[in-house]
């Protein structure tokens, strides 16, 4: 089979000989990472072309209301094959579908061990699959150290790892678990969905095994209370924004100015948290996030649950007091509770007392917690809004989603699936628009809030256009070097998405200096790729 790279270049040699400039045809990329996503291509089909097996006892320790498609998922996880992939949209039951299978390997003394892209993540899939869990780059740090791996990371081969939100694993993470896992001897099971946010940096790998390769696909929703949200959240997840029109009848979408949008949803998630019900305040920007955190502890300052007049602290962007809900938003080892567990990145604490120095005592679900005052000030953040990116994963009663400037399918998606009673989106709008309008394909198009490619293709998170009069190779300057945007993607990919063809060229921005390789000998050379 030919490689992608001869492909790229047979690609680019026949345009250069007819003339043929056409700008909507190619990505930049290098070598390096063709090799890289074309080695995790094959370490893939060799793994699932492996002899395994199901097994079936899996689904006797589960609920009786598994769907068949669970049963398959928990029968596949706890087998014997050597790489599962399982995909499913928000709201699936994929853990429903692991709790079963991690009881069985449990009791058949079978290892195994979950990860995730982040602490946050991991510490979830513990509690609802009863699996040890950490976050992917603490299990292949401790088998990189000069010293053994700690006890729970020492897993045995025939081990199975579990890896929750794989579609947010770069590229680099997942060539790194690959090939720790064919030393180690492990199994791999793969649990995501392509269609929701993709890694930070380099990304899509997963989604384009799951276009690729046969996999195990949950395709009935559990998580919505009415029938219609079921179905109109496949067709947001599909790209197809024309079901605004299916929100905006159930009176979902609301629209007015950016102040005017920020205190209803403020005012939304206070009636539905003053009445004991779980919700989940959320913005598509950090910036909104701020302004979201601010009203309601304005808001919670006036309802006197807070008292502003006491003790304080500053952080970066905010001012904490005593009663105040916080987020950690940096792992921290060295930092513990009083029941030995470490700060996680997005745990959520309340705080008990503050000291003069400006450190915090807070109190959360993993126990008691003093974080010094030099943490709080670079990584504490009020915690009654997240981002619609850090909110995957999670599911509330309510959802509130603010959209204060353009957004893409995804954050609309993540955003508008939190819910299990109602998913409402408060949409800053000017002129004569309407929220429907907002939402529909034809604003997103007109806004250019999106960049066109298909969840499944191999590429950059972060990326910009650009347009170039140049069809050969072109060097980057060194702080673009190391993060091409691959150009395996299919049309039968962008078809799923209910998204046109990109017309671009795109280069990614940010970058390491040395050569994807690591030994910074010498800079890569970048080729274009077809977008065929």
């Amino acid at each position: 089979m030919t490689s992608p790279v001869r492909r790229a270049r047979r690609a680019a040699a026949a345009r250069r000989a007819t003339g043929d400039r056409g700008l909507h045809r190619w990505a930049l990329t290098t070598v390096a990472i063709l090799r890289q996503e074309e080695s995790i291509v094959a370490w893939a089909e060799r793994r699932l072309a492996a002899p395994g097996g199901d097994c079936p006892e899996a689904t006797r320790r589960g609920d009786d209301g598994l769907t068949a498609a669970q049963a398959h998922v928990a029968e596949k996880v706890a087998g014997h094959d050597h790489l599962v992939v399982v995909v499913g949209p928000a709201g699936a039951g994929k853990t429903t579908a692991l709790r079963p299978a991690v009881a069985e390997l449990h009791a058949r003394g079978r290892a195994v061990f979950g990860v995730a892209p982040s602490a946050n993540a991991a510490a979830v899939l513990a509690d609802e699959t009863c699996a040890d869990a950490d976050t992917l780059d603490k299990l292949i740090v401790e088998h990189r150290l000069a010293r053994p791996p700690q006890h729970r990371y020492d897993l045995p081969a025939g081990a199975t790892v579990i890896v929750d939100e794989a579609g947010m694993m770069s590229t680099a993470r997942f060539a790194a678990l690959a090939q720790l896992a064919d030393d180690k001897g492990w199994r791999l099971a793969l649990i995501g969905d392509p269609l929701q946010f993709t890694a930070v940096g380099r990304g899509g790998m997963f989604g384009h095994l799951v276009e690729r390769f046969d996999a195990a696909e949950l395709d009935r929703i559990h998580r919505f209370a009415d029938d219609w949200e079921r179905q109109a959240s496949l067709r947001l997840r599909r790209g197809d924004t024309d079901v605004a029109v299916v929100y905006n009848e159930q009176g979902r979408l609301h629209g007015g100015t950016c102040n005017e949008m920020e205190r209803r949803c403020v005012e939304e998630w206070w009636r539905r948290r003053d009445g004991s019900e779980r919700s989940l305040l959320m913005a598509t920007t950090n910036e909104a996030v701020d302004r979201l955190n601010r009203r309601a502890q304005r808001l919670r300052i006036q309802r006197c649950e807070l008292d502003h007049a006491g003790p304080r602290t500053e952080t970066k962007r905010q001012t904490i007091v005593v009663g105040d809900e916080i987020a950690t938003r940096r792992n921290d080892r060295s930092i513990r509770t009083d029941c030995g567990i470490a700060v996680k990145n997005r745990a959520q604490w309340t705080v008990t007392s503050i000291r003069r120095d400006g450190s915090i005592v807070a109190r959360g679900k993993d126990g008691n917690v003093e974080l010094p005052a030099d943490y709080v000030r670079e990584h504490v953040d009020l915690a009654y809004a997240v981002t619609v990116m850090g909110a995957q994963g999670r599911t509330v009663q309510h959802a509130m989603l603010l959209i204060d400037r353009p957004t893409d399918v995804r954050g609309l998606y993540v955003g508008m699936s939190r819910g299990t009673t109602t998913n409402d989106a408060y949409i800053a709008i000017d002129g004569e628009r309407t929220p429907q309008w907002t939402c529909s394909s034809d604003a997103l198009r007109r806004t250019g809030s999106t960049i066109p490619r298909s969840p499944g293709a191999p590429s950059s998170q972060t990326t910009r256009t650009f347009h170039t009069c140049r069809s050969r190779q072109r060097r980057l300057p060194s702080h673009r070097r190391g993060r091409g945007q691959a150009a395996l993607q299919s049309r039968s990919s962008r078809r799923q998405t209910g998204r046109s063809s990109s017309k671009r060229w795109c280069a990614t921005l940010r970058a390491p200096r040395s050569s994807p390789s690591g030994n910074g000998s010498r800079p890569e050379r970048f080729v274009p790729t077809s977008w065929r």
